[in-house]
């Protein structure tokens, strides 16, 4: 909502009823009430209008709201909508795209990493679907805020041979030389070899629970156990860490 605009002499009697009332500070609804606009408007642009601080309060300057409304309303210009600077970058929001002359939306988006180094902000691209599935380009929309839903939390671009490096450096020293070197020998002979260059961020509880069905096949219950506890152990300890949201090893207060 604009305000309505004010004729030079129905500003100038604004004023003169402004002055009269001798408010050097005026209220919210002081302000909505010169300029003849709802009290939502002016909270929604308070911070293009003439402020002053009064303690915890905030308060417009009459003076320098005149000359503001001379210059802009007198002159047919509203005032710059606050909500446009609020809006995120639109790589922040995603946008939605097609290729070509495919019948697929596309979406393209910008997302935070945090690697080793640091943070870095990286763009991807995914698929959202064929016109058939996302007739309109607002459905295309709703889609790709679905998945930045899904996706809002920060991710770690980490793979599980790193997080096993980090893990022997870090707890290594803590653990019996027997034992250290029992849980390493399983992550060099059965666990890597499987999930080393994968992300710890896409190993979830399906692939762990594939990976020792079909070791199951061929190795001692014994055996076994040696894997789930080094697999639980390095993605807990990834999870204690804040690098993954939750252990997929876990089903509820119990290891798999």
């Amino acid at each position: 909502m604009n305000p309505t605009k004010l004729e030079p002499a129905q500003v100038q009697q604004s004023n003169q009823s402004v002055q009269q009332q001798n408010p050097a500070h005026l209220t919210t609804s002081q302000v909505a009430e010169y300029l003849g606009i709802s009290e939502s408007w002016v909270r929604r642009h308070t911070a293009e209008l003439p402020t002053i601080r009064v303690g915890r309060l905030i308060r417009f300057n009459s003076l320098l709201l005149s000359k503001q409304l001379q210059g802009t309303i007198c002159n047919g210009k509203p005032l710059k909508l606050e909500r446009a600077s609020m809006v995120p970058n639109r790589y922040q929001r995603g946008y939605v795209f097609t290729r070509g002359k495919s019948n697929v939306w596309y979406g393209m988006f910008r997302e935070d990493i945090r690697t080793v180094e640091g943070m870095e902000r990286r763009q991807r691209m995914v698929r959202l679907g064929t016109f058939s599935e996302l007739p309109t380009k607002n459905a295309a929309r709703n889609k790709l805020a679905e998945i930045l839903s899904s996706s809002a939390t920060e991710k770690v671009e980490m793979s599980f041979l790193e997080l096993t490096d980090r893990w022997k450096t870090a707890e290594g020293p803590t653990l019996k030389t027997t034992t250290f070197s029992h849980y390493t020998n399983a992550l060099r002979a059965y666990v890597l070899p499987v999930f080393g260059i994968r992300k710890i961020a896409s190993i979830n509880r399906e692939d762990i629970q594939t990976f020792l069905a079909e070791k199951a096949k061929t190795y001692s219950t014994s055996t076994l156990r040696s894997m789930r506890a080094v697999l639980g152990l390095t993605l807990g300890w990834a999870n204690a860490c804040g690098w993954i949201p939750k252990n997929p090893c876990v089903k509820g207060p119990r290891l798999l």
